[in-house]
C-alpha cells in the first residue's frame, strides 16, 4: 500500500465481503485498475468460480503475492481477464520488508510450473540453510534466511521466537529465519 501511495498511484481497495470474488473482473475494468497485487489463493478461487469473462484494456500488471503461484494459474486468469498484461512474482514478509523480485512476464509465455519469484532487492542477501545451517546446493529445497541491514530485529514481547528466528551478524547485519523454503535455479 505505501509503495502505491508514495509513488503517486491511486490505490483502489477492493470488497470481497460485499462484492463478492466473482465482481472481481469488472470492478478492475470499472475502476480502469493498471497494476493489481493479487494473492495466488484469491486467483486461485476465483478461477474456480466460473467468473464472467472481462476485457481489461488498461490492465498492465498482476503481481501474485501470498503463496506461491504458478503458470497454470495464470493460464486461467487470463480466461477470465482477456488482455496484454503481464504477470510476475514476488516474496517479501512483514520482518524483512521486500526481499525478491521478479521482472514482469508477458502472461501467456509463462512456464506452467510455480513462477519465479526473482532475485533479491538491493540490501538484501538471501540465503538457503538446511536444518544444520548450512546453505544448500543449487537446486536442493532449503529453508529461506533473509539478511540485510533494514529489518526488524525481534518480535515484540516474544523473546523465545525472537531467538528462534532473528540473529546479530557480525557485518552489522540481521538475518531472519523465514520457516519458508525455497529453491535455487538456474
Amino acid at each position: 500500500l505505501l509503495a502505491s501511495l508514495l509513488n503517486g498511484a491511486c490505490l483502489c481497495l477492493y470488497d470481497f465481503g460485499s462484492r463478492g470474488v466473482t465482481g472481481l473482473g469488472r470492478w478492475i475494468a470499472e475502476e480502469r485498475i493498471t497494476s493489481l497485487n493479487l494473492p495466488a489463493a484469491v486467483a486461485r478461487q476465483w478461477n474456480g468460480c466460473g467468473a464472467p469473462a472481462v476485457a481489461v484494456p488498461d490492465l498492465r500488471d498482476i503481481r501474485f503475492s501470498g503463496a506461491a503461484a504458478n503458470g497454470r494459474d495464470v493460464e486461467r486468469l487470463l480466461a477470465t481477464l482477456p488482455g496484454t498484461w503481464r504477470a510476475w512474482a514476488s516474496y517479501a514478509s512483514s520482518e524483512a520488508g521486500s526481499v525478491t523480485r521478479a521482472v514482469p512476464a508477458p502472461a501467456d509465455a509463462l512456464p506452467p510450473g510455480t513462477l519465479h519469484v526473482g532475485t533479491p532487492v538491493a540490501h538484501r542477501v538471501v540465503d538457503l540453510l538446511d536444518d544444520a545451517g548450512a546453505p544448500v546446493p543449487p537446486g536442493e529445497p532449503g529453508e529461506v534466511v533473509v539478511r540485510g541491514r533494514f529489518m526488524a530485529t525481534g518480535y515484540w514481547r516474544r523473546p523465545e521466537l525472537t531467538a528462534a528466528c532473528f540473529r546479530d551478524e557480525p557485518d552489522g547485519t540481521t538475518s531472519y529465519r523465514t520457516g519458508d523454503l525455497g529453491r535455487l535455479d538456474a
